[in-house]
């Protein structure tokens, strides 16, 4: 796993996920990893790689749901673009 930026899409976790959305435009898969931390009742131990996911996940969902912002990459910019139009 390789991580290079402090920000939702700057490690491979979250740029697998993007990828796999991107793919198969699929909300199912962003839901899942939000699961984790919507259930209270969850009391398993939360990997890394399901965190940076869920982060991932949760800002796919802000961008389209029209929410900006400047700091994501190119391809999710494009991707609110693309939906809005």
């Amino acid at each position: 796993m390789g991580t290079w930026q402090i920000d939702p899409f700057g490690n491979d976790d979250a740029m697998e996920l993007f990828e796999e959305f991107i793919e198969s435009l699929s909300l199912g898969k962003l839901s899942k990893y939000l699961e984790f931390f919507v259930d209270p009742g969850t009391e398993k131990y939360i990997q890394l790689s399901e965190c940076n996911k869920a982060w991932a996940s949760a800002e796919i969902i802000a961008t389209l749901c029209g929410f900006e912002n400047e700091k994501l990459s190119k391809d999710i910019l494009s991707l609110q673009n693309h939906i809005k139009n």
